[in-house]
């Protein structure tokens, strides 16, 4: 972990912050920015670019009190936070990405199946179990009106200045995407972070061909990916639409 974080401070170091246009991330956890905050700020480090990871300790997404009237709010608020923490300005921003686990909430209610021993919720790729049905279900319905709103949109406004935002996905979670493995604990994911952030620590190339081009990449235009991941059990399988952010276009504040 601190070779780690000595590698991203380096990366800021090299290029006066006068110079450089920062790249946003929104991430769940801290294995979030450990998995994916090296060699995607070593893809996108030159004299206009620097990539920020905001680790928000949590899923604004399914969080209780966030809704389809709010929700765009709520990630202008956080957004919002990190300017003022940060000093910055919103003209100091290229573009902001979101990314978040789909934890299966697409899902028919059918597939959220009662198992009164599953003390924590257990995450198959055809089924989820839980031993309260209800709070998957309301989880569910929530999370995934509020990735309906967000996917939707294309810019977030700040002070009058408009800045490209899209919204990302794993599934059904980073451990499934970068390892293959689900319902993993605190401890699994630490390690599994580590351990992805090693494999491709002198290799971006790699890095970015993991994301583009594995099996499980989901190669279709932005909308698209959206509506294949809400498709029948797709939510719960392996996928990802990360690999396009490679792909994007945002030099002229627009993507591609």
């Amino acid at each position: 972990l601190v070779s780690f974080v000595c590698r991203c401070a380096l990366i800021r170091y090299c290029t006066p912050m006068s110079h450089r246009k920062i790249i946003l991330f929104i991430v769940e956890g801290s294995t979030d920015e450990e998995a994916l905050s090296y060699c995607t700020s070593r893809f996108f480090h030159s004299v206009k670019n620097e990539v920020v990871f905001e680790v928000v300790r949590g899923d604004l997404t399914s969080k209780k009190g966030v809704s389809p009237k709010n929700v765009t709010e709520t990630v202008v608020s956080l957004v919002k936070g990190v300017l003022s923490q940060k000093r910055w300005m919103p003209k100091d921003l290229r573009a902001i990405y979101q990314i978040t686990d789909t934890d299966g909430v697409f899902v028919s209610d059918t597939m959220v199946v009662e198992d009164l021993e599953a003390q924590d919720i257990i995450y198959t790729e055809d089924h989820i179990r839980y031993k309260n049905r209800e709070v998957v279900l309301s989880r569910n319905q929530r999370k995934a009106s509020n990735l309906r709103i967000l996917y939707k949109k294309r810019k977030i406004t700040l002070n009058k200045v408009e800045i490209p935002y899209r919204i990302l996905y794993m599934s059904s979670c980073l451990e499934h995407v970068t390892a293959n493995k689900l319902n993993c604990s605190i401890e699994e994911k630490v390690e599994l972070a580590e351990s992805f952030l090693e494999k491709f620590d002198e290799d971006v190339p790699g890095f970015v061909n993991f994301f583009r081009n594995s099996d499980f990449s989901v190669k279709l235009d932005y909308s698209d990916s959206w509506d294949f991941i809400q498709k029948d059990c797709n939510s719960l399988k392996r996928h990802t639409n990360f690999g396009m952010l490679f792909e994007d276009c945002i030099d002229s504040g627009e993507f591609k």
